[in-house]
C-alpha cells in the first residue's frame, strides 16, 4: 500500500516538471538598471569652513580631503555620491545641501568634480600650520564675540598649542612679577 502511493506521488511529480506547473518561477535574465538620484546636489563654496567633517562620515568616500603648503583642497566626486545625506548632516555652515529633483547634478561630465580650496592659517609665532583659517575665525566668532574682550587679551589666538602654552606660562609669570 505505503508503495503504490509513492510510486503514484513520484508520477504526479514527474507529470508535474513536464507540464512546468510547480509554481517554481525561473528567473528571467534582467538588464542592470542603476538607480537614478533623487536628490541634486547643490555645494555652497563660501560657507564650507574646511573643517572635513563631511569627508570622514562619506560612505562613498565621494569627500576627500589633502593638504599642501597654503591650501586644504576638500575634492567632491559627485559620480561617486549615493546620496545619502550623511556630509549634509554633519556640515556646522551647511555648506552643502541636497535638493530633491531627478534631474542630474551637472549635463557635462567635466562639472562633476567640485574642489573648495580653503586657507591654512600658520603660527604667528613659529609658522606651524595650525588648521583652516575659516575654521578657526569660525571657533573664535563663537566662542569669543559675545564678550568685550582687547584685542591683547586674545592675541593668543594667533599661536599653536605649543606657542600659546609658552605665551600664557610668560603671561603668568609676568603678572606674578609685578
Amino acid at each position: 500500500m505505503f508503495k503504490l502511493h509513492l510510486i503514484s506521488e513520484l508520477k504526479e511529480a514527474l507529470v508535474s516538471l513536464a507540464t512546468a506547473t510547480t509554481g517554481v518561477l525561473k528567473p528571467e535574465p534582467s538588464t542592470p538598471s542603476l538607480p537614478s538620484p533623487q536628490h541634486k546636489m547643490v555645494i555652497y563654496d563660501k560657507k564650507c569652513i574646511g573643517c572635513g567633517a563631511c569627508a570622514t562620515v562619506c560612505p562613498a568616500n565621494a569627500i576627500s580631503v589633502v593638504e599642501n603648503r597654503k591650501y586644504r583642497v576638500i575634492t567632491i566626486t559627485v559620480a561617486q555620491c549615493i546620496y545619502c545625506g550623511m556630509c549634509v548632516n554633519t556640515f556646522p555652515e551647511n555648506a552643502l545641501s541636497l535638493h530633491p529633483g531627478d534631474e542630474l547634478s551637472s549635463p557635462s561630465k567635466d562639472h562633476l568634480h567640485h574642489e573648495l580650496k580653503i586657507k591654512l592659517k600658520r603660527c604667528e609665532q613659529c609658522r606651524t600650520m595650525m588648521g583652516p583659517q575659516k575654521s578657526i575665525t569660525k571657533t573664535f566668532k563663537d566662542i569669543f564675540s559675545p564678550r568685550d574682550l582687547t584685542a591683547k587679551e586674545v592675541e593668543w589666538m594667533n599661536l599653536c598649542s605649543a606657542c600659546r602654552s609658552k605665551f600664557h606660562s610668560s603671561s603668568i609669570i609676568r603678572q606674578m612679577t609685578k
